[in-house]
């Protein structure tokens, strides 16, 4: 056993006895067919993460009617024709020595007619200010008593379905702003009939859901229930309203409670907190509702790695611990933690961009570190029929990330980096205000490759000429981009700098300073100078800032520049840098920033392809991986160096 032994003792929720306290949040996945089964590729997902040692596994936002489905490849639960394709996946979770619950949800109000085809419906007539994932807001429909009653018999008919189908429990989704919290918040239930009014009377909608759950599913069918404990929100549930809740849910047949937190329109981002917020943000709500209830309760949200892991448990302040990001990342987090393997664990960083930011766009989900989500099967890890000598040009994520599934797959690695260390571009990225948990990505990536044998060779520029000399049977290039630098009058003058030169501390900046683009490198430098006290102002060709990157690092980006009154221009196409001042045209009308200190470009990047290339001529056998195609972030360049080593 190790340090984090808490987490391995063993626990039931009502009748269900797990091996452990970690569980799995539920996430939504978009792996699932477009009528809501089962697929293999959900499968295949979920035996990796059952097979890592996860106590109970959880489908993420399974909708019980048609009018409730949010992501377009959702799992379903409104139909009878769905239960063989769940005995097929819980058979498969069961047979890799798992447990695995149902999430039961409704969309609501953030439900759209683009995806359901059908109008929305909420509590009252309040739309979400979020456009989420259908990239518009809807106006729902006020629920009638009708309705009510027929969703509640929905919920109690999708439970019975679940265990028709073999789950071992369900999850009931009070939270996140979906139909279910829409009458539990104030924020959104100015309903006066006895689903409105206080908290007891906004309770009842959820109350009878659960009983009618356990009418339709039996009594002693575990039954969990995600509870927003605050909403983050003006006039939006509190602490004290949820410990209400919690006890009447309790009374009513709940089996356990997942404190979460966050609607979508929390500022910061709540629900899916990104690196913008500190590990382990929630402990305190998850406290609170212990106080409230004597069923398990789970703490949720951020909660990356073991050992703080188990103190929530030793404190007393959770039950268990749902991990959701983190199970992505690593799949194998509990095994590890379980082993002492702490240094193993691929630690979640928060960045989003694998898993919401794709959902938002009504993609499948995949990670940033672990190109393994969603491929599975095909991602396998083979071993080499011939093992050959490989060199890796460039020691960023996608460069480590080739060099370690090479060397898994038995082939003799080289890496050639010219920096003095090794981490690429991530180095400068983890400079910038809460973007330091970036680096932990390469960190853990230089960890694995010297623990598999790689040689690193750093202080090393590689030429064709170099290459040849190697002798290696096979080249993958990862030598990353250059900035672009943009045709505009005066771009050569002293007081210009690249952004990556400010990042670095290569190039001095004055104290009043623009920053030419806003995507996220420019918001990032610009953030870095605000926090160095100086007086920013950003200009923007786009009419969007940040249109590079997701919803969890705009959120924070606006907040951010809005609270230190940054000036953005948008639409903004600069036309010439003077000596000190900066000229623009937006929208036809020319503009001029003056008494400028320094100008940064954050204007993109371009491929530094010339090595790839001329070995590619050559004759060579070059796999060129990330910028050096194509200019774009480390998750593209993580998953391309996984793809080409799985190839060599």
């Amino acid at each position: 056993m190790s340090d984090a032994k808490k987490l391995f003792e063993p626990i039931k929720v009502g009748t269900l006895a797990l091996k452990n306290r970690i569980i799995m949040s539920a996430m939504v996945t978009n792996f699932a067919a477009e009528d809501g089964s089962v697929t293999d590729r959900l499968i295949d997902y979920h035996v990796n993460i059952a097979r890592g040692g996860c106590a109970l596994n959880t489908t993420g936002s399974s909708y019980v009617s048609q009018e409730g489905k949010r992501i377009l490849c959702g799992t379903g639960a409104h139909d009878d024709r769905l239960i063989p394709g769940y005995r097929r996946l819980t058979g498969a979770v069961h047979a890799a020595g798992g447990r695995i619950s149902i999430q039961l949800s409704h969309g609501g109000r953030e439900c759209s007619p683009k995806i359901t085809g059908l109008q929305a419906i909420g509590a009252t007539v309040a739309a979400s200010r979020y456009e989420g994932v259908a990239q518009g807001i809807e106006i729902p429909r006020e629920m009638t008593l009708e309705d009510i009653e027929s969703l509640i018999a929905k919920f109690g008919d999708a439970a019975g379905r679940a265990r028709e189908g073999g789950f071992d429990a369900v999850e009931i989704h009070a939270g996140h702003g979906y139909v279910i919290t829409q009458f539990l918040s104030p924020h959104t239930n100015k309903r006066s009939d006895r689903y409105g009014g206080d908290i007891v009377g906004r309770s009842n909608f959820l109350i009878e859901i659960i009983r009618d759950v356990k009418k339709k599913a039996g009594a002693d069918f575990p039954v969990l229930v995600k509870l927003n404990v605050c909403d983050y929100v003006e006039e939006g549930t509190v602490p004290d309203d949820a410990r209400v809740t919690a006890a009447l849910a309790e009374k009513a047949g709940a089996d356990a409670i997942v404190a979460s937190v966050g609607l979508h329109e929390s500022r910061p981002q709540r629900i899916v907190p990104a690196m913008s917020l500190p590990p382990f943000p929630n402990i305190h709500l998850s406290a609170t509702i212990k106080e409230a209830v004597t069923v398990p309760v789970a703490a949720i949200g951020r909660i990356v790695e073991p050992l703080g892991a188990a103190r929530v448990l030793e404190e007393g302040k959770a039950d268990l611990v749902a991990l959701g990001r983190p199970l992505l990342c690593d799949p194998e987090w509990p095994r590890k933690a379980q082993e002492g393997k702490f240094e193993d664990i691929r630690q979640c960083i928060g960045c989003n961009q694998g898993c919401i930011d794709m959902l938002r766009r009504q993609k499948p989900i995949t990670c940033l570190q672990n190109a393994e989500v969603g491929r599975e099967r095909e991602f396998r890890i083979e071993r080499a029929t011939k093992p050959k000598g490989v060199a890796v040009i460039g020691g960023g994520p996608g460069g480590l990330e080739a060099a370690r599934v090479a060397a898994l797959r038995g082939h003799r690695v080289t890496i050639y980096e010219k920096a003095g260390e090794l981490g690429g571009q991530v180095r400068t990225g983890r400079i910038p205000p809460h973007r330091g948990e970036l680096g932990k990505v390469t960190d853990h990536l230089l960890r694995q490759v010297e623990k598999l044998g790689v040689s690193i060779s750093t202080g090393r520029e590689m030429t064709p000429a170099k290459c040849r000399l190697l002798g290696a049977d096979a080249v993958v290039v990862a030598v990353g981009a250059l900035p672009l630098k943009p045709k505009i009058k005066g771009i050569d003058r002293k007081h210009v700098a690249y952004a990556v030169d400010v990042l670095q501390g290569k190039a001095a900046v004055g104290r009043r300073i623009v920053v030419v683009g806003a995507g996220l490198v420019g918001l990032e430098t610009a953030d870095f100078c605000i926090e160095k006290g100086a007086q920013v102002t950003i200009l923007e060709m786009l009419g969007v800032m940040a249109a590079d990157t997701g919803g969890a690092n705009r959120v924070y980006f606006e907040d951010r520049l809005k609270e230190k009154r940054v000036a953005v221009h948008l639409d903004a196409v600069v036309t010439e840098i003077g000596e000190r001042d900066v000229a623009y045209v937006q929208h036809g009308s020319a503009g001029k920033i003056a008494d400028v200190d320094t100008v940064i470009l954050a204007t993109g990047a371009v491929p530094d392809d010339a090595l790839w290339k001329a070995l590619k001529e050559e004759g060579a056998d070059v796999f060129p991986v990330g910028d050096c195609v194509k200019a774009r972030n480390v998750l593209e360049a993580v998953f391309e160096g996984a793809k080409i080593a799985r190839e060599i």
